[in-house]
């Protein structure tokens, strides 16, 4: 039942920009302009969300401000939306059964693994899913990680609030994070679809290279569930959103309207920051670069104006949280820069984006070059250039000095991430490449594409579903939390190093391991103070602990009783 009003939810949020997309922005080409209305309507309700969870408390006021919005976007719209015959004509075009088909699949391959586990997958969801259920506690958005931790709070709760709004609306945490994956699914396939076809002008290499991130690709696409970026992929669509629009303003504004249009533009950045603070400096650096350049190469047609308008009006727009962003940062020191992850070789990037979006890609590009497309495929090519470019500097570059000097392998940033968001700016080439491909084959060899389509390219989304499906936190985890929950005081010290992360969401107890998001500080050891901690108050410990008698045991995982 859950999952139903969670779909209502979502179809409420974006309302308001379906509604308004017959008359607005009607420069912007007709499934572009769909795009961006919809994803403008996230974030404007991601922005109240915040700002009433900041003022008043969760969903206070936000209910009947959105109600109104809603009614508002109806009145605006009256006559002009529920135009039958034009949705008939629409899908009467080449590719129109085909678009929704791509969206219809990219959801429902993405619904099965929701179903695998009552807890989401990944380590990443530990943090969110708590941070949410603190803004719920606190009834507001919290200045640190108490009561678990006294580290101050400088992760962004954008996305956060949301999900504490639908925990109102009876949803639950852990379902309003999971339909969060085929939610984003489809707004991303559309956004590649949206730039690919404002890029190119070909509704096939749209379809194709949307059809290859949404399916063929792991990295940045599917893989996002199993790790938990769900954040991550809710900012980049509204990066990706931001970047379409400001294109098509550059290009059919006007100046007299560009004022206007930047509004819309800078609140879409806004909210990619109010989301996820990687992508706020992954996209912020994108669109700097994108700027710079566009004031040498595209200066008659005022593109680095645009940009750099939205970029201000975004910093107006989310004033209230950068201040005290830039305050935490500065008490908080460099700690919380300092990253340690897995090397990462050039064949394994390419294993994990996926060889055939290498390959369409790699036929792209040539193409092209020698067509000499406009300015969207120009600008999303730089932006390609930026994240590739950011996560070479940080990986190879900037690790390998760094262990030179220090015999340390570190990082500012998680290069990983710069390489999951290039992976979407990929598929514009990759379309291209597959579109260029399959016009050139003959009768003969399409039908040989055809099998070798569902002998390869379908089984690979299968393949990862089925494997996101088989590698999740089973039942035996959930059942001794359940007994935590139910059977200790909540006082109690829960032992949770290296087993199990959802001790403090389901639980609600102090761990010694707190599951904090990576741009947090440093915490501090509680192993110091473990003696204290024991003759105070009761411990017991969850895992696996040879030597200790389990006063409760649920498959691999066992709950002990430390005794004073």
């Amino acid at each position: 039942m859950p999952l139903p009003i969670a779909a209502v939810f979502w179809l409420l949020i974006l309302l308001p920009g379906a509604l308004c997309w017959p008359c607005i922005l009607r420069f912007v080409d007709p499934i572009p302009r769909f795009f961006i209305c919809l994803l403008s309507s996230f974030a404007l309700f991601t922005y109240l969300a915040y700002l009433d969870t900041l003022l008043f408390g969760v969903a206070v006021t936000l209910p009947s401000v959105w109600g109104i919005v809603c009614l508002a976007a109806l009145w605006v719209n009256r006559g002009r939306v529920f135009r039958v015959q034009a949705l008939w004509q629409w899908l009467q075009q080449p590719g129109s059964i085909l678009l929704l088909g791509l969206l219809l699949v990219t959801v429902m391959i993405r619904i099965p693994p929701l179903f695998a586990s009552i807890l989401p997958q990944g380590y990443d969801p530990t943090n969110h899913l708590l941070l949410a259920r603190l803004i719920t506690v606190a009834d507001g958005v919290p200045t640190n990680w108490l009561p678990f931790e006294s580290v101050p709070l400088i992760y962004p709760v954008g996305l956060h609030n949301v999900m504490a709004v639908m925990n109102t609306c009876t949803i639950g945490f852990t379902v309003s994070w999971k339909v969060l994956f085929p939610v984003f699914g489809l707004l991303t396939a559309l956004g590649l679809y949206s730039l690919i076809l404002a890029a190119t002008g070909k509704a096939s290499a749209a379809w194709w290279g949307a059809a290859l991130y949404s399916f063929c690709t792991k990295g940045g696409s599917l893989a996002y569930y199993g790790w938990g970026g769900m954040t991550n992929q809710a900012a980049m669509c509204t990066a990706l959103a931001m970047l379409v629009l400001v294109c098509y303003i550059a290009q059919h504004g006007g100046a007299r309207n560009t004022w206007r249009y930047c509004w819309i533009a800078g609140g879409l950045f806004a909210a990619t920051y109010l989301i996820h603070p990687h992508v706020m400096v992954a996209a912020g650096g994108m669109f700097s670069f994108i700027m710079i350049v566009a004031f040498f190469r595209y200066r008659a047609s005022s593109l680095h104006k645009v940009v750099f308008w939205s970029l201000a009006i975004s910093c107006v727009l989310g004033s209230f949280y950068l201040a005290p962003l830039v305050s935490r940062s500065i008490h908080s020191g460099t700690q919380a820069l300092s990253y340690l992850e897995p090397f990462i070789h050039p064949w394994e990037a390419v294993i994990s984006i996926s060889p055939i979006l290498i390959i369409a890609l790699l036929l792209g590009l040539p193409t092209m070059l020698r067509e000499r497309h406009g300015m969207t495929a120009f600008v999303a090519l730089l932006a390609l250039a930026a994240l590739l470019g950011a996560f070479c500097a940080l990986e190879y570059a900037y690790q390998g000095i760094h262990y030179l000097v220090t015999e340390e392998r570190s990082t500012p940033f998680l290069p990983s991430r710069f390489l999951n968001d290039a992976v979407l700016f990929m598929a514009l080439p990759a379309g291209v490449g597959a579109d260029w491909l399959m016009r050139r084959l003959t009768k003969r060899h399409v039908i040989l594409a055809g099998v070798f389509a569902v002998l390869v390219l379908v089984p690979m989304p299968l393949y990862s579903v089925h494997k996101m499906c088989a590698s999740h936190a089973g039942d035996d985890e959930f059942r001794a939390l359940l007994w935590i929950n139910d059977h200790t005081p909540p006082d109690a010290f829960i032992i949770n190093s290296g087993t199990s992360n959802w001790v403090n969401f389901v639980c609600w107890r102090e761990t010694s391991f707190t599951p904090l998001s990576a741009s947090e500080a440093a915490r501090q050891s509680k192993f110091e103070k473990f003696d204290q901690i024991r003759a105070t108050r009761p411990v017991y410990g969850i895992g696996n602990y040879p030597g200790l008698k389990p006063i409760f045991k649920a498959g691999a995982y066992s709950v002990y009783e430390v005794r004073r």
